[in-house]
């Protein structure tokens, strides 16, 4: 049958960025994800993204999220059918719930929650 489709949970994650609005900085993040889920459903319309962070160098209130901000997400799969197998996907944030400090490391732990790019944008256009 069809030997060459990926698998669920065949993929290899390379890196995470968040971009500010103005698409002026980005922030690597990979290092301070705790989890990351990407999830969707035939009973919406978009993808979805959940990350959870444990952020000790204060890149909330360095970047100022505020909540409109990009998240870019790098990931390779190895049956992708050109060439170069790494691939992105980018979600606007749409919350930043559960901020708490994580006691003795001094710094804090939060969720950001998104959506598709294409989605959010497609959503201010009709």
């Amino acid at each position: 049958m069809f030997k060459n489709l990926s698998q669920p949970g065949y993929y290899s994650y390379e890196s995470c960025f968040i971009i500010d609005d103005e698409r002026s900085r980005a922030h690597e993040i990979s290092d301070i994800i705790k989890g990351l889920s990407i999830s969707e459903s035939v009973h919406k319309q978009n993808l979805s993204i959940n990350l959870t962070l444990s952020d000790q160098a204060g890149l909330l209130s360095e970047a100022e999220l505020y909540g409109n901000e990009v998240i870019v997400i790098n990931y390779k799969t190895p049956n992708y059918h050109k060439e170069n197998k790494l691939r992105e996907l980018a979600f606007r944030i749409t919350d930043i719930q559960n901020v708490e400090f994580t006691g003795n490391l001094q710094g804090l732990q939060y969720q950001i929650r998104g959506v598709h790019e294409l989605s959010y944008i497609k959503n201010l256009v009709m």
